[in-house]
């Protein structure tokens, strides 16, 4: 799948500066499951830029 996120960082942030920024999903099926690693950038200064590392989660039923 292919998701898109926007996030708006404050004017005052430099890329010097940790930013940690949250995407939560909702599981429809329990299991255990790969997350992708999410790759983000700068919208006009696509040098900037992180990648997060892939995990295996597993989901239980409540």
């Amino acid at each position: 799948m292919d998701d898109r996120y926007s996030a708006a960082l404050p004017e005052n942030w430099s890329p010097q500066q940790p930013m940690r920024v949250v995407y939560q999903v909702r599981a429809s099926f329990a299991g255990s499951m790969q997350v992708p690693d999410a790759h983000v950038e700068l919208m006009y200064r696509p040098e900037v830029h992180g990648r997060s590392a892939r995990t295996e989660v597993t989901v239980v039923p409540r």
